[in-house]
């Protein structure tokens, strides 16, 4: 995942699209487990696969989905707490999160950007 940026040059030159409309879909460390967040574009911070990206289309101007994962407690355990599974407790808390990033992409190809993320990006009342 590392170095997923290499795929997009192609993708974008074949459906012609222009890098402000690609959507990524990817985890994050720093929202907890369930918690998705839009951002239109951005800086990839330490998310190596979006460094990739950023790298190879020479742009930070796209979209990106973040879908929560949580954070192990200590930066040595991010390597494998990323490429292995959740806890089983957690499964039911991803598919929601998916279903809602699912609706989410639909109503992006629709042109809500705001209503996604007025939607998404809005801190839910523990």
């Amino acid at each position: 995942m590392n170095l997923s940026g290499n795929i997009f040059p192609e993708i974008l030159n074949k459906f012609k699209m222009k890098t402000e409309n690609l959507l990524v879909l990817c985890d994050n460390l720093d929202l907890m487990p369930g918690r998705c967040k839009l951002k239109l574009k951005g800086s990839p911070a330490a998310h190596n696969g979006l460094k990739s990206i950023s790298n190879v289309l020479h742009s930070n101007e796209y979209m990106r989905i973040f879908i929560g994962i949580g954070h192990p407690g200590h930066r040595d355990l991010v390597r494998d707490y990323v490429i292995g599974d959740p806890p089983e407790e957690e499964w039911l808390i991803y598919e929601e999160s998916f279903r809602n990033c699912a609706a989410a992409v639909l109503q992006i190809c629709d042109d809500q950007r705001e209503k996604v993320m007025n939607e998404l990006n809005r801190k839910k009342a523990d």
